[in-house]
């Protein structure tokens, strides 16, 4: 099934995401309007109701730049996220969360469901902790996303010791955070 949220902040504010039995919705497309959309009228339309990352220079996304997660959603300040996020020199770390800020150095704040370790300059674990940072992320130059912060990366090089993924993106349903846009000709407002 598919349906449509509405971002009133973002410079491309209609995301068509899919959801598939069992699964979280992830965004499948982004347009400038609805009138883009294919078969638009037999999707239903949500607008997000709480503030999000594609706002810029607020206090949950602090840069100058438009924040979407690995797979092109904003986030909110209590997203549930998955993530896939370096650790130290090489080593990433996956696992879940909620996601708290963006800030103006391009990385994010979440708390992580478990604590992760905390590594020293030498490369010794000093400690665990729950509240986490990540650079985890890519200025896009060009595409569809030009202009923003994407959440995703790579780490490592192709020759030495392989490349791995890092990524955070939204795990959670965006309508737990919309309100529904009445269709043209229903009895219903906002």
């Amino acid at each position: 099934m598919r349906f449509i949220t509405i971002d009133e902040q973002s410079k491309v504010p209609v995301l068509v995401w899919e959801e598939r039995q069992g699964e979280t919705p992830k965004v499948v497309s982004r347009h400038r309007s609805l009138d883009e959309v294919p078969d638009a009228d037999g999707m239903d339309t949500w607008r997000f109701d709480v503030p999000l990352t594609t706002a810029t220079e607020s206090p949950l996304n602090r840069s100058r730049y438009q924040v979407v997660d690995a797979q092109g959603a904003p986030l909110w300040a209590g997203a549930r996220i998955a993530f896939n996020v370096p650790s130290h020199y090489i080593n990433t770390v996956s696992g879940k969360g909620t996601f708290t800020e963006a800030d103006q150095y391009r990385g994010v704040r979440f708390v992580s469901d478990e604590p992760m370790n905390v590594y020293g300059r030498g490369g010794y674990i000093e400690g665990k902790r729950r509240e986490q940072y990540s650079p985890v992320g890519e200025y896009q130059y060009d595409g569809q996303y030009r202009g923003m912060h994407v959440l995703a990366g790579k780490l490592g090089d192709p020759f030495e010791h392989g490349v791995t993924k890092t990524y955070v993106v939204v795990d959670q349903d965006p309508r737990d955070v919309c309100v529904p846009v009445p269709k043209p000709g229903s009895s219903h407002s906002l």
